[in-house]
C-alpha cells in the first residue's frame, strides 16, 4: 500500500511499515510486514487506532508507536495530537496500549538509549510556520521499560519538529 507520514521498524529481520496516510490524506491503521527471505509483504495486526507523524522505536523485542496525530493532515478541528503509546509484540502478534506520554505531540523522534525510550521534540499542530514557540516543542521525556512510567528529562536547546535521532554505539544524538 502506498503511504506517507508513516514509520518503519525492523524487528527480528522483518521490516514493518506502520500507519501513516494514504494518497487522499486519510490516516491509516494498517501495518505491513516484509519478509526478506520470501520477498513478500503481508498484512499484520493493524494499529488499534489510525496514526500518522508518530515516533517509533524497537525495544524488548517489541515495536513502540508513540504519540502522533489521528486526523487528516491540515485538519483544524477536533483532536490532532495524541499521547498514546502502542506496543506490538511479535509473540502475541497483537498491539497493546501502554501508558501514554505526559505530553501529546506529533512529529517527534524516538530512540532507545540505556534501556529507556526517549521521545524528542515534536509539535502540537500541523502548521509549524507560525513560529517555533507557538507549535514546535523542546520537550524530551523518557519511558522506563521496567517501571512502565514516563518522566521528563532536560529539554532540547531549541524547538524542534520532525527531528532526527539515533543511537550509535551507545551514544545518543538528536
Amino acid at each position: 500500500m502506498a503511504r506517507g507520514r508513516h514509520q518503519c521498524a525492523v524487528l527480528r529481520g522483518h521490516l514493518y511499515a506502520i500507519g501513516g496516510v494514504d494518497a487522499h490524506g486519510n490516516v491509516l491503521s494498517s501495518v505491513e510486514c516484509f519478509n526478506p527471505r520470501t520477498k513478500v509483504w503481508e498484512q499484520v495486526a493493524p494499529l488499534p487506532k489510525p496514526r500518522r507523524d508518530f515516533g517509533c522505536t524497537v525495544a524488548d523485542g517489541c515495536i513502540f508507536v508513540i504519540g502522533g496525530a489521528d486526523t487528516r493532515v491540515g485538519t483544524r478541528s477536533g483532536p490532532t495530537c495524541v499521547n498514546t503509546v502502542f506496543c506490538y509484540s511479535l509473540e502475541s502478534k497483537e498491539w497493546e496500549e501502554m501508558p501514554g506520554m505526559q505530553n501529546a505531540r506529533q512529529g517527534l523522534s524516538c530512540s532507545l538509549f540505556g534501556g529507556k525510550i526517549y521521545a524528542i521534540g515534536g509539535s502540537v499542530c500541523d502548521d509549524c510556520r507560525r513560529g517555533a514557540s507557538s507549535s514546535q516543542l523542546k520537550l524530551v521525556e523518557r519511558f522506563n521499560l521496567n517501571s512502565q512510567t514516563w518522566e521528563p528529562v532536560a529539554d532540547l536547546t531549541a524547538h524542534r519538529s520532525h527531528p532526527g535521532s539515533g543511537v550509535v554505539q551507545g551514544i545518543g544524538v538528536a
